[in-house]
């Protein structure tokens, strides 16, 4: 508003400046006949970024499967050796929380590489509903919830079942 009044009182004879007057829009910083389309579009981004989230939890889930059942052979001569299957169960759960951790952390570092190159608006020229990406609070918190879920879901599970078998 001040830029504009400013320009206004600069030539005041111009009757258009006169009556612009400046608007603050939210969200995507577009006019709202254009936010519709980029939610719209954004929504199926969404979508489509959770179905990949999805799938790679499941061959996650698959991995670590796979490596409790290859594994029974030494946890059962674990257990005929005296660990309790606590102690095998807190291992397991420690090992896959190493790796939800590092797997978030390369998973952040690779977005974060993504994103540099379209940060901030001189990318976003000649694209009106685009004001380029951010790497925010709420893409960390995404990360490490799904991280939590992930480790919660598909490590602890296996992990307290890990102990609990024949050990003939």
């Amino acid at each position: 508003r001040a830029i504009i009044e400013s320009i206004a009182g600069a030539r005041p004879d111009n009757e258009v400046l006169r009556r612009v007057n400046a608007v603050l829009l939210p969200g995507l910083r577009v006019p709202p006949e254009t936010a519709r389309y980029t939610y719209a579009s954004l929504r199926v981004f969404v979508v489509v970024v959770g179905l990949v989230l999805l799938l790679a939890c499941a061959n996650v889930a698959t991995l670590l499967l796979m490596r409790n059942v290859t594994r029974r052979g030494r946890v059962a001569t674990q257990r005929a050796l005296g660990a309790s299957p606590g102690r095998i169960a807190r291992y397991q759960l420690t090992e896959s929380a190493l790796l939800a951790t590092l797997g978030t952390v390369v998973g952040l570092l690779v977005a974060w590489l993504i994103a540099v190159p379209f940060a901030g608006e001189r990318v976003a020229r000649g694209m009106p509903a685009f004001a380029g990406f951010q790497m925010d609070v709420g893409v960390l918190v995404f990360a490490v919830v799904a991280s939590t879920l992930t480790l919660v879901g598909f490590g602890a599970v296996p992990a307290m079942m890990a102990g609990h078998f024949d050990l003939a």
